[in-house]
């Protein structure tokens, strides 16, 4: 008797995804925004195949998790860092720290350098 071969998909290529550590800023308007600007910085952690892969991850989440307050807004600045990392939970928000400050242009400004910068640069992971 003749046994039958196992049958053998074809491996399909699939990018690797990895665990990336993205930073996040918002600057965060309260009521008609006449007070000294704030500024929240998150750090999350993001499964994706690649560095522009966990960018798009992270504005997704973004605009999934909205803010539920009635008078704050959190307003979206930037994603200035972005690491590479091990396996942990997906979207974690592992660090939180708020900016208030009298130059809040000068922080949005800088933000958004650290943005383009991030944006134009070949992704290094950081080890």
């Amino acid at each position: 008797m003749r046994k039958e071969q196992p049958i053998q998909s074809a491996a399909v290529d699939q990018p690797a995804e990895n665990w990336y550590l993205v930073k996040i800023v918002f600057q965060i308007i309260c009521g008609s925004g006449n007070h000294k600007p704030q500024f929240e910085e998150q750090l999350r952690l993001i499964i994706a195949a690649s560095p522009v892969a966990a960018t798009d991850k992270a504005k997704q989440l973004i605009l999934a998790e909205g803010i539920p307050f009635e008078k704050v807004v959190w307003k979206f600045v930037a994603i200035t860092d972005i690491y590479l990392f091990t396996n942990l939970m997906d979207g974690a928000e592992l660090f939180s720290q708020i900016t208030e400050t009298e130059y809040g242009a000068a922080f949005i400004q800088t933000q958004e350098l650290k943005q383009k910068a991030l944006q134009n640069r070949q992704f290094i992971p950081y080890h």
